[in-house]
């Protein structure tokens, strides 16, 4: 005699639920935690648009101090007009700190703009660059 077997099958939205739920749980290795970068530093000092000029040219730069940096690393670029209407920003130099403070000295009278990123011991965890902010050296 030959006996029929009934199938027995789960829907896929049953599963998903089950698994939504937490009632279908599978065996081995916990779930890979989210990488999580470093906060983006946040600007403090000098002000967006600012004009310094002292003689000599040496700024204070300052931005918040941020949880878990190995360093700071500072952006420096200047303006130089290209044509009539248009400018080119040429990097002005780049500069790490432990200390989210730098003094720094100028010898071209310009418009420049600075940013800020936190830098982490794993490359994949270091902020994103600050917005930039533009000062003007003049005489």
């Amino acid at each position: 005699m030959v006996r029929k077997v009934k199938k027995r099958t789960i829907s896929l939205a049953l599963i998903a639920l089950l698994v939504l739920t937490g009632a279908l749980m599978t065996t081995g290795t916990a779930a890979p935690r989210p990488v999580m970068r470093l906060a983006t530093p946040q600007l403090v000092s000098p002000r967006n648009g600012a004009t310094l000029s002292s003689i000599p040219f040496y700024y204070d730069f300052e931005c918040r101090a941020v949880n878990g940096v190995d360093y700071y690393q500072i952006e420096l670029q200047y303006a130089t007009l290209v044509g009539k209407n248009s400018i080119e920003w040429t990097s002005g130099g780049t500069w790490g700190s432990d200390d989210p403070t730098w003094t720094l000295g100028f010898n071209k009278v310009a418009l420049w703009r600075w940013r800020v990123m936190a830098i982490a011991t794993d490359p994949l965890l270091n902020s994103y660059p600050s917005k930039w902010r533009t000062f003007t050296v003049v005489e």
